[in-house]
């Protein structure tokens, strides 16, 4: 299954990298914007036993209010730990 979010988050201190929680999902494309402009990921290292994933950029992401834009391909189940379908 393949799908996108939109991620609104706040930098509080100035960094290269991101680390979000991944279970079972495969980013196909990471880009992150603020009011400086958009930086795409350049690549990311996972944690197989706890799944995070550290997202690393081209530049240092400055202080401020931006957004994640992600796409990811993973599976859809039933698991709550996991994509899952929601009514």
């Amino acid at each position: 299954t393949e799908g996108s979010v939109t991620i609104n988050i706040d930098v509080r201190q100035s960094t290269e990298t991101v680390t979000l929680n991944l279970v079972d999902l495969d980013l196909e494309e990471v880009f992150f914007t603020d009011a400086l402009g958009s930086l795409t990921m350049l690549d990311h290292e996972l944690d197989e036993v706890h799944q995070p994933a550290s997202l690393r950029f081209p530049l240092s992401i400055s202080e401020g209010p931006a957004t994640l834009d992600i796409s990811f391909r993973g599976p859809i189940n039933d698991g709550i730990n996991k994509a899952y379908y929601s009514i």
